[in-house]
């Protein structure tokens, strides 16, 4: 597994010499390791849960287990009746740099951004660089290493990675996630913004820009730092060579929509612009889709092919293209035929969820309801509805 984990991510592109790909590899090369350091520093890595799952245990041993000498684990939960206190509390009386905290109920921001406070506050004085981290994914034993190596080489205050998610079985609901995340990873390698769920930052830095205070009222944690990184002038590195990887079992199209409609919904609060900017491309591919369709069914029933037919047919290849590409630049290997149905579902159903935005106030988010506002900013936490 760790040798899948570290592949590059790689996009095909066209025009190339060969066999018509230019590899564009992104991020740290694998096996690499500080040859010129003298000493690592202490790195505390949060991870915040909320109930326990399947393979849960798995999953979190892939990150407490990680090859970096000298490093915490910390297991934030809400309360102690948790459903995965007893895993967590089974793997802390196992490896002794594993502990747990409890961070209690939030009541003016996220509970996730509750819960990375809570633990920002227990790190210990020696603790140098945080990294932060969902309990859903696994990692490749170098994850830790590759994340933290650009910060201790002084090249880099933040570095962030994003995952690929892994259906088993590859339902269609299941590859539109997959999908969805190639596209993310696509873009973050152009534009490296961090990602809540595998971030790390230099301690001194997350001081500086006072990351209590701004979680302490906002609805999401990554695009609130990455905010706050870009108003401090601070750039983020993207490693794409080590992507942590998300299984996902029995999903359904519900659970696909809940979960991209947040991230669509998200940046209509932090980040307005990104928000509308998505809002007039989503529409637009919609439209270029539909009216090549229709144009390409008029042109078969009169036998008739126009320029503008033509122009729709190099259109849908470049689609395909960069459909095959994301497919290929993904670790984890899935069937063509749900691939394809999915890119074309994911960008549907990303364009209804953008549109839907336009009305929605409020966030729901692991049965609780936050109403925000501009840069964020959590207005009132209410409970969802059994």
């Amino acid at each position: 597994m760790g040798g899948i984990l570290a592949r590059p991510f790689i996009v095909p592109l066209c025009g190339c010499g060969g066999r018509g790909a230019l590899r564009l590899r992104i991020g740290l090369k694998v096996g690499r390791r500080f040859s010129v350091l003298h000493k690592f520093s202490f790195v505390s890595v949060c991870i915040p849960l909320k109930s326990a799952f399947p393979g849960q245990r798995g999953l979190l041993l892939s990150l407490v287990e990680q090859n970096h000498p000298d490093f915490e684990v910390v297991f934030i939960l809400e309360n102690e009746h948790d459903g995965a206190k007893s895993v967590v509390d089974d793997i802390c009386r196992e490896f002794s740099h594993c502990r747990t905290v409890i961070s209690g109920p939030a009541s003016t921001c996220a509970q996730k951004n509750c819960s990375l406070i809570a633990g920002l506050r227990s790190l210990p004085p020696h603790t140098e660089i945080v990294v932060f981290c969902d309990g859903n994914s696994r990692a490749a034993p170098d994850w830790l290493v590759s994340m933290t190596e650009p910060i201790e080489m002084n090249r880099f205050e933040a570095v962030t990675t994003f995952r690929a998610f892994h259906p088993d079985p590859p339902t269609v609901s299941g590859v539109c996630h997959a999908v969805y995340a190639s596209f993310i990873t696509l873009s973050k390698t152009f534009f490296p913004k961090p990602w809540g769920g595998g971030t790390a930052v230099r301690r001194e830095t997350l001081d500086a820009l006072d990351m209590i205070d701004l979680w302490g009222r906002t609805v999401v944690d990554d695009m609130v730092l990455g905010n706050a990184l870009d108003r401090a002038g601070i750039k983020v590195k993207m490693d794409g060579a080590h992507l942590l990887v998300t299984p996902l079992k029995d999903t359904s199209f519900k659970g696909f929509m809940d979960y991209l409609g947040r991230q669509v919904l998200f940046p209509k609060f932090t980040n307005p612009g990104i928000w509308l900017a998505g809002l007039v491309l989503a529409i637009n591919t919609t439209l270029v889709f539909l009216a090549g369709v229709v144009l390409l069914i008029s042109s078969v029933t009169a036998l008739h092919f126009s320029p503008a037919a033509c122009v729709v047919v190099v259109f849908w290849a470049i689609v395909l293209l960069l459909a095959y590409g994301c497919r290929w630049g993904t670790p984890v290997s899935l069937p063509y035929g749900p691939w394809l149905i999915s890119v074309f579902l994911t960008v549907f159903l990303g364009t209804w969820l953008c549109v839907r935005s336009i009305f929605q106030k409020a966030v729901v988010w692991q049965g609780r309801i936050y109403e925000a506002c501009r840069e964020g900013v959590v207005l009132n936490v209410e409970c969802e509805e059994e």
